[in-house]
């Protein structure tokens, strides 16, 4: 009855250990950004301009505009269907580079190194 009830027990924790193993990670890219409404994009830009200005120590050209300005920005990128797989760090440095002036051939160079890069990613349901 014990070795049952042992098996019983190993079966289920191996069950649960695969169903979680089987989930997939988080993909921060275009559906998802579609799938997320105006008050958690901005909080999200929030949170990551914030990220990025204490991994930096300092300011940094991000901090130059307000998140309202970068979800209008990241928004206007993703309606773009061949960004969909770009993910959101990408998107947002790309959005911050043309908002800061960068020439139009650099970052038209950029967008087709990231959506060959992007090939592949699989796009969430």
């Amino acid at each position: 009855m014990k070795s049952v009830r042992s098996f019983a027990v190993a079966t289920f924790v191996f069950l649960i250990a695969l169903s979680a193993s089987a989930q997939k990670p988080a993909f921060h890219a275009g559906q998802w950004w579609k799938d997320k409404n105006s008050v958690y994009r901005e909080a999200f830009v929030n949170g990551f301009k914030s990220g990025m200005h204490h991994a930096a120590g300092h300011n940094t050209e991000l901090s130059s505009f307000t998140a309202t300005v970068l979800v209008d920005g990241v928004n206007k990128f993703y309606s773009d269907f061949r960004n969909l797989n770009i993910n959101i760090d990408d998107a947002l440095q790309y959005v911050t580079d043309q908002m800061s002036g960068v020439p139009d051939d650099t970052l038209k160079a950029h967008i087709l190194k990231l959506r060959a890069s992007s090939v592949g990613t699989p796009v969430e349901d």
